[in-house]
């Protein structure tokens, strides 16, 4: 016999080498395909939850039309009132300076 020959002994190894490398590739490729199922699930339920959320604030919160009148609305009234306190203050420098100019009255004598 010539020393080149594989003996059986060797061929099972070898076989039994190649079962066990094709039984690990299987097993992780079952793992990655069960992974790949759950997260494709939760990715749909997640993308069905964030519909549901959208649809529930555009039912229950205000309108973005509404919101810009409301706070067109508040602007314009907050204006006013900046002009109305710029007035008060012309009016109360103006009385001011006609209490300066009027005659000064007599002093009350201190005891």
């Amino acid at each position: 016999m010539s020393s080149a020959a594989i003996t059986v002994g060797e061929l099972a190894q070898i076989v039994g080498l190649i079962a066990a490398i094709l039984a690990l590739w299987w097993r992780v490729e079952t793992r990655i395909s069960k992974g790949a199922v759950a997260a494709m699930e939760h990715s749909v339920a997640t993308a069905k939850h964030l519909t549901d959320f959208k649809l529930y604030v555009a039912e229950h919160y205000v309108k973005s039309g509404l919101l810009k009148e409301v706070e067109e609305r508040l602007i314009e009234r907050f204006d006013a009132m900046v002009e109305e306190l710029h007035g008060m203050r012309q009016d109360f420098q103006k009385a001011m300076i006609r209490r300066a100019a009027s005659p000064t009255r007599k002093r009350r004598k201190s005891s």
